[in-house]
């Protein structure tokens, strides 16, 4: 159980935390390059997208639904 001391602890903004990310700057990309990097990284994933599921994962998601319905049962 926590004490209440522990509950009410604030929050100090100049010491990290873990599972807390602290922006400490604005990020200054330009919006014609934020367009760019982002046409780029969606032809990048769609062309991934386009190739076919290696063999190996279709079996390892085969094998994983065949042990999911066996739980349920």
């Amino acid at each position: 159980m926590f004490d209440q001391d522990e509950r009410t602890t604030p929050i100090r903004l100049n010491e990290p935390r873990c599972g807390v990310l602290i922006r400490l700057s604005v990020p200054q990309l330009d919006r014609g390059l934020q367009d760019r990097i982002g046409r780029d990284l969606r032809g990048m994933y769609a062309e991934l997208l386009r190739q076919p599921i290696p063999d190996r994962i279709l079996d390892l998601v085969a094998r994983l639904g065949r042990t999911a319905r066996r739980s349920i049962q």
